[in-house]
């Protein structure tokens, strides 16, 4: 990239991203069954980027492929979500300790402003956006 290009992803990368950020936010439900021609129309992109999103998906367990190549969103448990709650809690607070030595240097007014956005009138979708990217920022510091 030495030569003045620019990075783009290709189509399946977006095709995930999108997906992901749906099935992050609750838009497609758990369970849930993905068409691939409902899904290309959706995103305006061919059904290979959208099959080679969900294979990716599908490796990452956002995504369960049935018999006949069909695709559904993962259904979690209660106990598989107390499982993730619980493992999340134990790595972040790991992540903080880890961070403290580096707080002193990163720029503090990112959690501020991370802290000041939510607020009861934003859209689910943000406010997952949010805490991912707190989330994230915890994890950076610590790295």
């Amino acid at each position: 990239m030495g030569n003045g290009t620019r990075w783009r992803p290709n189509l399946s990368d977006i095709a995930h991203d999108e997906i992901k950020a749906m099935i992050l936010s609750g838009e497609l439900e758990q369970g849930k069954r993905i068409r691939l021609d409902e899904m290309s129309e959706r995103l305006d992109l061919g059904i290979t980027p959208i099959r080679e999103a969900l294979n990716k998906l599908a490796q990452e367990d956002l995504v369960v492929i049935t018999p006949r190549t069909s695709y559904e969103v993962v259904s979690l448990s209660a106990q598989d979500t107390k499982e993730i709650l619980e493992l999340r809690l134990v790595l972040e607070t790991f992540a903080l300790h880890t961070a403290e030595e580096y707080l002193a240097r990163f720029p503090v007014q990112v959690f501020r402003e991370l802290f000041r956005q939510p607020s009861s009138q934003q859209p689910f979708k943000e406010l997952i956006e949010i805490d991912i990217k707190f989330h994230s920022t915890i994890i950076a510091t610590s790295t």
